[in-house]
C-alpha cells in the first residue's frame, strides 16, 4: 500500500518515509527515506544523517527467493529472515536512501492434508497473498462444477485492469480445462416436493416444505463420458460472485 509515514527515533530525530510498490499484484516494494529532521532543527535538512535498523516483516508466500537492494545508506549489518520471517536492516541513513524489495509471487499449486478426502486428487491454485478459483461466469455452456484441470496445463498470470477494477488472472491455453460432459447439478431439473408449505423434510439441512429442491437427475447412469477441452482461467477469491450468478469452487481436479 502506498503511503507516508513520520517516525520519532528515541533521541528525537523526526525520519519521514514514504513506501510504494506494485504489491499485491506485481512482486516489487520500496521504501524510501524522505527526510530527517533532527531535535532543534525547524526543517528537515539534506545532509542530515541517522542510524537506525528497518526491520520488514516477510510475508509466508515471499520468503522464499525474496530479495533485498539498497541504495544511498551505509549499511552496517544486513540480517536474513529469522524464525519470525523479518529481515532487518542496520545502517545510517539520509534523505534519498532507499531500500527495495523483490517478492516473488511464482504461481503456487496446493495441496490439501489427504486427510480432508474431499480434496484428494485437487489443487487450489495461489500467486503472491492471493488464493484463487474458478467460477461458471469465464465459461460459457459449462459449470465449474463440471471443471478439471489438465497436469500439463501452462498456467500463467495476466494482469487486466478492466476486469473487476483490475485483478491479475491466472490463464492457461485451449485444452487447459477440461470439462465432462454430465453436470452434477442441472438447475433445470429442481422439482418441487409435494407437500405443506412449512413442513419440515429435513430438519438437519433447513429444508422447508414447498420449496425444497429435488432433483430429477438419476443417482447413477450408465453412459459414455464425453469431454471438451478449453481455455483455462481463474480469478482471486475475493472476486468472485461480482458477475453473473453461477457456481464457484477453490479446489480444482486434476485430470
Amino acid at each position: 500500500i502506498n503511503s507516508e509515514a513520520q517516525i520519532t527515533l528515541p533521541n528525537g530525530t523526526v525520519v519521514t518515509l514514504r513506501q510504494t510498490g506494485t504489491v499485491p499484484w506485481g512482486e516489487q516494494v520500496q521504501l524510501e527515506v524522505v527526510a530527517i529532521q533532527h531535535p532543534g532543527q525547524t526543517a528537515p535538512d539534506p545532509v542530515n544523517r541517522a542510524a537506525f535498523t528497518l526491520t520488514f516483516r516477510v510475508p509466508g508466500w515471499a520468503s522464499l527467493g525474496m530479495t533485498l537492494e539498497t541504495r544511498n545508506c551505509e549499511v552496517d549489518t544486513s540480517i536474513w529472515p529469522n524464525y519470525l520471517l523479518e529481515h532487518s536492516v542496520s545502517g545510517t541513513w539520509r534523505a534519498g536512501s532507499v531500500v527495495e524489495l523483490t517478492l516473488p509471487m511464482p504461481i503456487r499449486r496446493l495441496v490439501c492434508n489427504p486427510l480432508v478426502t474431499n480434496n484428494n486428487g485437487c489443487v487450489a491454485l495461489q500467486r503472491g497473498p492471493f488464493i484463487y478459483c474458478v467460477e461458471d461466469a469465464d465459461y460459457e455452456q459449462f459449470t465449474v462444477l463440471q471443471l478439471a484441470l489438465a497436469h500439463t496445463a501452462d498456467i500463467s498470470a495476466r494482469h487486466d485492469p478492466q476486469l473487476l477494477g483490475g485483478v491479475t488472472l491466472l490463464e492457461a491455453p485451449q485444452g487447459s480445462a477440461v470439462m465432462s460432459a454430465f453436470p452434477i447439478y442441472n438447475p433445470d431439473s429442481v422439482q418441487e416436493l409435494p407437500c405443506r408449505d412449512g413442513d419440515d423434510l429435513f430438519p438437519q439441512f433447513g429444508f422447508k416444505g414447498g420449496n425444497s429442491p429435488l432433483t430429477s437427475e438419476p443417482l447413477y447412469v450408465e453412459r459414455n463420458v464425453d469431454e471438451w477441452r478449453v481455455p483455462f482461467r481463474a480469478v482471486p477469491y475475493f472476486a468472485w460472485a461480482n458477475r453473473n450468478p453461477g457456481a464457484m469452487k477453490v479446489w480444482i481436479p486434476l485430470r
